[in-house]
């Protein structure tokens, strides 16, 4: 089982181990009526995710970050969501299989470091009401999805 440790008044989690993704519905921060959750899914830090209402997550799915997934949602197999700097998915979103979903990525102002010591950025990804992501699609930290109003 991973282990966070709360640094700063802003209540900020810093990720200390991966652990082995597994978990048990009891620990997700919200898990909705009807959702169904393939075996093989691996959800690190369950407590950052919650799934509304008849969501699906096919087999083999690893769920990493702060996940919020609207109602009727589906997560194809296959598919790898580092989400440390936020997902957010609206209500009846589809995610084809083995589609990636990465909302961090390392410093370029510290490309003298190694890049395991160089700072994260964080960028939410949201994927609004009704939008599709196709089979084998890559998004990026930053990312919109979706019809864009106003």
């Amino acid at each position: 089982m991973g282990v966070l440790d709360k640094v700063g008044d802003g209540g900020e989690v810093t990720w200390k181990s991966r652990g082995d993704g597994q978990f048990a519905w009891s620990e997700l921060a919200v898990v909705g009526d009807g959702t169904i959750i393939e075996d093989g899914t691996k959800i690190f830090h369950p407590e950052c995710v919650s799934i509304g209402n008849e969501c699906y997550i096919g087999h083999d799915c690893y769920i990493r970050g702060y996940v919020a997934m609207g109602e009727g949602c589906w997560i194809g197999p296959g598919c790898s969501i580092n989400a440390e700097g936020g997902l957010l998915m609206g209500d009846n979103v589809e995610i084809g299989p083995r589609v990636t979903i990465v909302t961090t990525v390392r410093s370029r102002h510290e490309y003298s470091k190694p890049a395991t010591e160089r700072k994260f950025v964080k960028m939410e990804v949201e994927i609004r009401d009704g939008a599709r992501v196709g089979a084998g699609t890559t998004l990026l930290p930053g990312a919109l999805v979706g019809i864009v109003t106003g």
